[in-house]
Formats: C-alpha cells, sequence, structure tokens
C-alpha cells in the first residue's frame, strides 16, 4: 500500500490533513501554556516557600500536602523532592535541621543543643520508666500484639502501663485478633515515629544484632571476672594464711569427737561417794548422849 503511487488529488488531501494537525498540535500547546502562564519555576523561590511550609507547620507534613499546597498558588511542584532532600543534607550542621520523619518533614533543634534549649525552655521532657519502655519495645517489635501476648513476655500484667501509652499518643488499636474474645490489637503510632528520630520501622535496630552484641557483653563481662578471680587467688596474703591455719589447727569445740580433757573421765582418788546425810546424824546422836 505504501509503495504504489498516490494521485495528485489524494497527495495534496494527504498534505492538507497534516498541515491541519500540525496547527491543531500547535493550537493546544499554546493554550497549556495560556493555562498556566503564572507558573514559578525560579528554584530559589520555591526552596524559600518549602522552608516556609514546613516551618510553620505545627507537626510534620507530608510531602502530598505540600505539592498540593504549593501547587494551589501555581508552584512548579516537580523539583520539590529534590529540594527538600538538598535541604537536609545542608542543615545537618546547623542548628536546626531538616528531618524526614513517618514519611514526613520537619524542622528539629540540633541534638548538640539540647542542653542550652531546656535551660531556656525550663521544661523538663516526659520520660518513660523502664517497665514503659519494655512494653512499648515489646508492641513495636511484636505489632499487632494482644494485651496477652504482651503479658506473657514480662510475666506480669501490663494494663496500666498499656493505657499509659495510648494517653501519650505512642501506641493505637489496630484491630482484633481472630481469638475467643477477639482481643485488641496493639500497635505504635506515626508520632512514636516521630519521638525517635524514625522514618519507618524499618530503621529500628535489628533484634539479631542487639542479641549478638548483648552475647559479645556477657562473654567480655564473664572473662574480666575469670581474670579478677584469678588475681584474687594470686594476691591471698600468706600472713593471713599462716594466722589462719594456727586457728584451725585447734579442734572445734563442736567437732564430733572433740577433745574435752578429763571432765568425763574423774580419776579414782578424787571420786566420792555420797552418803545422804548418815555423818551428820552420827554427829548429832554422839552429843546428845
Amino acid at each position: 500500500m505504501m509503495n504504489q503511487e498516490l494521485n495528485p488529488v489524494t497527495e495534496e488531501l494527504l498534505i492538507e490533513t497534516e498541515e491541519t494537525l500540525e496547527i491543531s498540535v500547535s493550537e493546544s500547546d499554546s493554550e497549556l501554556e495560556i493555562e498556566n502562564p503564572n507558573l514559578i519555576t525560579d528554584l530559589a523561590e520555591i526552596t524559600r516557600a518549602l522552608e516556609a511550609l514546613v516551618f510553620a507547620s505545627p507537626k510534620a507534613i507530608s510531602l502530598k500536602r505540600i505539592k498540593g499546597i504549593l501547587g494551589t498558588f501555581n508552584y512548579d511542584t516537580r523539583p520539590v523532592v529534590e529540594i527538600l532532600d538538598q535541604l537536609i543534607e545542608d542543615s545537618k550542621e546547623r542548628g536546626f535541621q531538616l528531618v524526614k520523619v513517618a514519611g514526613a518533614y520537619q524542622y528539629r533543634s540540633n541534638p548538640t543543643q539540647s542542653d542550652i534549649l531546656q535551660k531556656l525552655l525550663e521544661d523538663k521532657p516526659v520520660r518513660l520508666g523502664a517497665s514503659a519502655l519494655e512494653v512499648l519495645a515489646i508492641i513495636a517489635y511484636k505489632q499487632p500484639v494482644s494485651r496477652s501476648e504482651i503479658d506473657a513476655v514480662r510475666g506480669v500484667d501490663s494494663g496500666h502501663l498499656t493505657r499509659g501509652l495510648l494517653d501519650k499518643n505512642l501506641i493505637r488499636t489496630v484491630g482484633h485478633a481472630e481469638t475467643p474474645g477477639r482481643p485488641l490489637l496493639y500497635g505504635t503510632t506515626p508520632y512514636f515515629l516521630e519521638v525517635f528520630t524514625l522514618n519507618s520501622l524499618d530503621d529500628m535496630p535489628s533484634l539479631e544484632d542487639y542479641d549478638r552484641e548483648l552475647a559479645s557483653k556477657k562473654t567480655a563481662e564473664s572473662e574480666n571476672s575469670e581474670d579478677q578471680e584469678h588475681e584474687n587467688i594470686e594476691g591471698i596474703n600468706t600472713a593471713a594464711l599462716e594466722e589462719a591455719s594456727l586457728f584451725f589447727d585447734h579442734a572445734s569445740p563442736l567437732a564430733a569427737n572433740p577433745d574435752r580433757g578429763n571432765f568425763d573421765e574423774p580419776s579414782e582418788e578424787n571420786e566420792e561417794k555420797a552418803d545422804f546425810g548418815l555423818r551428820e546424824r552420827a554427829a548429832e546422836e554422839v552429843q546428845q548422849n
């Protein structure tokens, strides 16, 4: 079909059709440009808008929310991710840092200046006790997890600790278990990720790595204790040993066969027989007579 020669009329019609299509395409392109004549593409301007949005947001702001707001004001949203990554890198050595937590962005003070800021605010940070941290760790690593499973791991009731973590918005209910009674299941919240500066649960330390580290610490401690015990044995005071030997050379008075001297074997010379008062009565009779 393509190799056949076209008559002049057909060829002219094809040329006119192509020209018409080119005109319509060019007109549609011009219409698109007219739709966004004020699109802001200046990177410096977009950067300033991003900094203002993240700084003023009362909590970590998501990428979707950022693009939605910027798009409303005709900002070009295509370079947003690249700009945010650059801001994160540039702010690492500053007093405030842009960090990505729970899949969102937030400005935070540099941890090295925490003492200064605490003095300024005079506000004691919220602290969790060891038991509460233990429950939180169980939920974080085993989620979704029920109350009975938490209690089984700890060996004690954890109801009041679980309620406390719910009140602090560190954990939440994520459904019901498919077991008799359908108990509630617990999991961590996005605020948990913010508190511990985690972008996702995948950033938590591996339990296998922790077990290996704990095992190495125990091995080192046992070796140190053995070395200490060896040093104590080698450093025994010989004078103290001699004094102890003198003491233990004597038999104990509580021994099974103690040396009690002649206490149980009185001599026959000193043995006296009881007369039951016969001598006294005889003397009285002699005096009367």
